[in-house]
């Protein structure tokens, strides 16, 4: 080895590849990628390209209860999937993260919808304007129970439990917004 001392020292010769500190970001960063991998459904994982061994040991993994254990074959995952191309498991991530958050949002907005509903006639001349075809007297009749349900609730002190005419108006809720996605 040469010292530093010597005028012929390069030290892009000395120094040649990743650093200590690199190559650890990366063995963490894919140890943390067979960790969200490891939590997709099992047919998400299944339909996902990988080497046969990889896919035992991610099958192994789910056997696996003790925490140190776990976390030893974490560190093998990680090592098998250096071999692997990131591409298409980052991209089976995004994919299942940005379907959650579809998933996540249409619940937030069928749950707005149907306290705009119960709040008051507003809401429900909102819905029709918007929503047409769920303009049946049935409809009408579901929301005006929900809201005395919901009346009735509050008056008994019973704010907390929320009765089966409430619970359907969800369900109505949801069937016409998976229409109009549809």
């Amino acid at each position: 080895m040469r010292r530093r001392k010597d005028p012929d020292f390069n030290p892009d010769e000395f120094f040649a590849g990743p650093s200590k500190s690199q190559v650890k970001r990366d063995m963490l960063s894919l140890q943390d990628m067979g960790t969200a991998l490891n939590e997709l459904p099992q047919d998400r994982l299944d339909a996902l390209e990988m080497s046969d061994r990889l896919r035992e040991a991610f099958a192994e993994l789910k056997r696996l209860k003790n925490g140190e254990a776990r976390r030893r074959h974490m560190q093998f995952i990680g090592k098998l999937l250096r071999d692997e191309d990131p591409a298409a498991f980052e991209q089976a991530l995004a994919d299942y993260k940005q379907g959650q958050t579809r998933a996540v949002q249409a619940l937030q907005e069928l749950e707005r919808w149907r306290q705009r509903l119960l709040a008051d006639e507003k809401g429900l001349a909102a819905w029709v304007e918007i929503h047409p075809v769920s303009d049946t007297p049935a409809f009408r009749r579901l929301v005006e129970r929900a809201r005395h349900e919901l009346a009735d609730d509050e008056e008994h002190g019973r704010g907390g439990s929320k009765g089966p005419y409430y619970r359907e108006l969800f369900q109505a809720i949801r069937e016409v917004l998976q229409k109009k996605d549809a």
